[in-house]
Parts: C-alpha cells; structure tokens; sequence
C-alpha cells in the first residue's frame, strides 16, 4: 500500500533464494523479530529494500539500496541513516503518529516513499 505503487517496473522482486544466500532477512520468523514488514526488490547486482514499522507512538518507512558488492546509499534528506538493533543500514522516515492516530498520515508516507524509490533510481543509475 505505501511502497509496492512507487516501485519502479525495472526493480523485480529479489529470489528467496538469492535473500537468503546474501544473509538477507526473508522468513516470518525474521519479520516478527525485526517487527516490520520487508519488500525486497532486484536490479542487476543491486538490492532495492523497502519497510514499514509501526508501533503505539510512531510509523515509519524504512529504505535500503545497496550494490551486492557492497556500495551502500547512505544519505537521503528527510531520511534518516540508521544502523541500531531497530534498523540495520536504513534510510528512516518516521511520522510521531501510529495508524490508528487522526493525525495519521498515509498520504505523507506515500510521498516519501517516492522520493525515496527516486532516490533509488538516481542511485543506480550514478553507478
């Protein structure tokens, strides 16, 4: 709902077994853990990660592009670089709302999320 529509045709969604094979996160146990939900998408020798979190105090997306290789995309305003136990190597946007909140707005994370499928493109294509 937040990041499927903003994807780009040209990333296809990553092989499990590729996931798994680069030490990705890709089971329901790993999801449950990490409390979000992941998308991770392919384009040549790049990932394109995508999530959402949410608790009672806050919403966040979360994004991750990087070169199998190693080459990570570190910095995109308003997105925050974090690499904590909550997030390990995202860009984060957060609004201090939860869903269920009036000030909750979907129309923001949409927003975001696609300057942040922007941000990916730009990315790949500079490398």
């Amino acid at each position: 709902m937040i990041w499927a529509p903003v994807i780009p045709s040209s990333w296809i969604a990553a092989s499990p077994s590729d996931l798994i094979e680069d030490e990705y996160s890709v089971t329901p146990e790993a999801c449950w853990d990490e409390d979000a939900i992941a998308l991770y998408h392919a384009r040549g020798d790049y990932y394109f990660s995508t999530a959402v979190s949410f608790d009672a105090a806050a919403t966040h997306i979360g994004f991750s592009v990087e070169r199998k290789s190693g080459r990570t995309l570190e910095a995109f305003d308003p997105f925050i670089w974090r690499h904590d136990k909550e997030w390990s190597e995202w860009l984060v946007f957060s609004l201090p709302y939860s869903p269920a909140d009036d000030k909750f707005s979907l129309a923001k994370l949409k927003e975001m999320a696609r300057h942040a499928a922007g941000a990916a493109e730009d990315f790949v294509k500079g490398h």
